[in-house]
């Protein structure tokens, strides 16, 4: 999912590694990095010279998609 504007940080909001993503997200690290790729979820922010984040609200915010519309299928 691509963003034409840098993502930004709420207040509360927390940066979180790819341990603490997938204990969110409990998917492959290829997994996560192919949905990335085809902009079916949540791209990281580059906090470092080898080093990425999701924000948090943003991974959550995808994640109750995805839930909401498993529940509209299902209906």
């Amino acid at each position: 999912m691509e963003s034409t504007s840098p993502p930004l940080l709420m207040p509360g909001d927390r940066l979180l590694g790819l341990p603490e993503l997938k204990r969110l997200y409990p998917k492959s690290t290829s997994g996560i990095y192919a949905e990335i790729r085809a902009g079916k979820f949540v791209a990281p922010v580059r906090i470092g010279r080898n080093r990425v984040a999701w924000i948090e609200s943003q991974v959550l915010e995808h994640l109750n998609r995805l839930i909401t519309s498993a529940g509209e299928a299902a209906a």
